[in-house]
C-alpha cells in the first residue's frame, strides 16, 4: 500500500462524495489540500 498524506485522502473522499466544488480562502496552513486538489483539477474545481 502506497503512503498517502491527509490532504490527498481529503481530496478522494471529496470526489468520491460527488463534491464538485471547493471554496476557501487559499493561505500557508492549506498549501498541502490546495496541492492534492489541483493535481485532480479534472474531477473536482477550486
Amino acid at each position: 500500500m502506497a503512503n498517502m498524506k491527509g490532504a490527498d485522502l481529503i481530496a478522494d473522499v471529496l470526489i468520491q462524495e460527488g463534491i464538485p466544488y471547493v471554496f476557501g480562502i487559499c493561505g500557508h496552513g492549506n498549501v498541502g489540500l490546495l496541492d492534492a486538489l489541483h493535481d485532480r483539477r479534472d474531477e473536482i474545481k477550486l
